[in-house]
């Protein structure tokens, strides 16, 4: 008995029936016939087959199917066979030439001090694994270093930036202006900021003048945003980052539209139709770029607040905004921002991906190049792939510098332990699992990321639905990706 085909079925928004290929890439629209025998193909006999299903359909309907199925697979569709292993996509000297000289871009953690405590923040004690909030800065020595560091190895990469994170980085303003002065005007500077401290207007000032970009957390109206998002004493926070907001909006309207974006963080108590009227009605937030992320779930106390119902109503909604993104982009009209940020990186991610690619092995799923896109620099100097991983991968510091085997050691024990489980899973090349994804306790856990791995199949099985309901009624939906290139 052999084992199914390789492929992953499910309908569109209309009821129309679709097989995702695994190992080609491909979607196929098929008939009902086939799409209900397909998982039977080779573990059952054509005469068991036939059995099995000309209760329910003609013995004419059933062989045409097959015949159907047959020549599919004449074509390179509808294979049975797995991936045969799993790849780490670069070797030491592959590391060593790239990371001489294409570091992407630096994240300077540069201080632990935090103005706010918000409720849902990783190092707010309510985290099993993480830290809590400190009062450690990074030290002139250890920022000049970490620095020229990347300076002198980004100098052929076409992403070149430096990234300032907290804390509340701009608690350490003066920093900031140290970072400025070493990296001087060719090099983008962003900063990850709750906004309180723009308060201050010399501060306000400087970031114009110097045209700093600012990623703003902002968790819509005042209601939401004040609800997890307080200062040091408990104090709600909205109206003071909006006022200040406001300010920079007036004193540098082209400099506010340019360089002023917002991250909002959602809860299980979320409403995001609300989130989604605020960001295109409020005049200070609209048409700035968003980013949507969600509160972490895993090894804390803070989701015992919430209850089923918060789930249940959450899940409406984001259902009612996709139907929303899928009408927009079918009638070719402009979804709203927040939908983009929910929605789309993913799709275009999938519409651009590669198609009929001839390997029997599949690579290490999302994972990026530690260090090579982007490297993580803590106040004490050490390195790590990003800062999500914290503490869990260090991979050098600002004296060693990256440490290439470090880097081949972590994804080999990433390879070694999930192998098993991705080169049988019908998501494999379009999940997005990284590194991230499997850490526990500061380390590699397959445990963790196996439950991770539920919910990425769950969230690409939507996806392939909405894309396909989008691409039926409009195939050229999203042409607008055509100059588009991902690496």
């Amino acid at each position: 008995m052999e084992l199914p085909p390789f492929v992953h079925k499910f309908q569109s928004l209309k009821g129309n029936y679709y097989i995702y290929d695994v190992k080609t890439n491909q979607i196929i629209r098929v008939d009902k016939i086939v799409y209900d025998i397909i998982e039977d193909l080779g573990v059952l006999s054509n005469t068991e087959l036939i059995s099995k299903w000309q209760a329910k359909y003609q013995l004419d309907s059933v062989k045409k199917a097959l015949n159907e199925i047959e020549k599919c697979r004449r074509n390179g569709l509808f294979s049975n066979k797995r991936f045969t292993n799993m790849l780490v996509p670069y070797d030491p000297q592959y590391l060593q030439n790239e990371l001489k000289s294409k570091i992407g871009y630096m994240i300077l953690n540069i201080t632990e001090v935090c103005n706010m405590r918000c409720r849902y923040c990783s190092f707010s004690g309510t985290y099993k694994y993480e830290r809590t909030h400190s009062n450690k800065i990074m030290d002139d020595h250890t920022l000049y270093k970490a620095i020229q560091y990347y300076l002198s190895h980004s100098q052929y990469s076409e992403i070149r930036s430096i990234s300032i994170y907290g804390g509340e980085p701009l608690t350490s303003f003066e920093k900031i202006m140290e970072v400025k002065e070493l990296i001087g005007n060719e090099i983008e500077l962003h900063i990850d900021s709750n906004g309180l401290v723009l308060e201050r207007e010399d501060i306000r000032d400087a970031i114009i003048k110097n045209k700093f970009f600012l990623q703003i957390s902002l968790d819509g109206p005042e209601l939401f945003h004040d609800r997890y998002r307080v200062d040091v004493n408990g104090k709600p926070t909205y109206a003071r980052i909006t006022n200040s907001l406001r300010q920079i909006q007036k004193a540098a309207p082209d400099f506010f539209k340019q360089a002023i974006s917002f991250a909002v963080t959602m809860s299980p108590d979320t409403n995001m139709l609300e989130l989604n009227n605020f960001f295109e009605d409020y005049e200070l937030v609209n048409g700035q770029r968003i980013i949507v992320n969600s509160v972490y779930p895993y090894d804390t106390t803070f989701f015992e607040r919430f209850t089923p119902e918060d789930y249940s109503s959450l899940a409406t909604q984001y259902d009612i905004l996709r139907k929303d993104y899928i009408r927009r982009r079918i009638n070719n009209e402009e979804p709203t921002a927040f939908e983009k940020a929910l929605f789309e990186k993913t799709l275009v991610l999938f519409h651009k991906r590669k198609l009929n690619e001839p390997y029997d092995a599949i690579i290490m799923n999302g994972c990026c190049t530690p260090g090579l896109r982007k490297i993580f620099v803590n106040t004490d100097g050490q390195f790590y792939p990003c800062e999500r991983v914290m503490r869990a991968y260090n991979i050098g510091d600002v004296d060693k510098g990256i440490e290439i085997d470090t880097i081949m050691s972590i994804a080999r024990e990433y390879v070694m332990y999930s192998e098993s489980d991705c080169i049988n899973c019908w998501a494999a090349k379009i999940c997005g699992a990284c590194f991230a994804t499997a850490v526990k306790n500061n380390r590699f856990d397959i445990e963790r990321k196996r439950e991770q791995c539920v919910v990425l199949r769950e969230a690409r099985h939507i996806d392939l639905v909405t894309y396909t309901s989008i691409m039926e009624e409009n195939p050229n939906a999203f042409d607008f990706t055509k100059d588009m290139i991902f690496a």
